[in-house]
């Protein structure tokens, strides 16, 4: 097994660890804008800590101002999304909300080809028909 299998797989276990033990049952007396609210600053003190934010600071002081309204848009959809995600997780099964949530490809994939100009490869495309494929799977059991 090479590396490039290895670290997929384990953010898989750890997100499913995660899912599982401890974020639905915390949903159980938290509404989602709540815990994002919680979560997501200790998710970026923690990224400070790590030596890859070190450099944060400094990036941010020289980036352009069109730069700075891209992340600052970026922040504000990743809010949405997490907080979409946490309330799939309170309101659905964890194996449901966790494939769910990763199918967000199957909408990056047309949105790089319409947006980006990406041509979409082989690989992409049957991995976008496994997924969908799992997803209705999901559906009928």
């Amino acid at each position: 097994m090479t590396i490039s299998m290895v670290y997929p797989l384990m953010s898989a276990g750890f997100a499913a660890l995660f899912l599982g033990v401890v974020l639905k049952p915390a949903m159980g007396t938290l509404d989602p804008v709540t815990a994002q609210s919680v979560r997501l600053p200790l998710a970026a003190l923690v990224l400070f800590a790590t030596p890859w934010g070190w450099a944060a600071p400094r990036q941010v002081l020289t980036a352009s101002r069109a730069t700075l309204w891209r992340v600052a848009l970026l922040g504000l959809v990743t809010a949405g999304s997490s907080v979409l995600f946490v309330t799939s997780v309170k309101l659905a099964d964890v194996a449901v909300a966790a494939v769910l949530s990763s199918s967000a490809p199957l909408f990056a994939l047309p949105l790089g080809m319409i947006f980006l100009g990406e041509r979409v490869t082989r690989v992409a495309l049957v991995g976008t028909a496994l997924a969908v494929t799992g997803v209705a799977l999901l559906q009928l059991g």
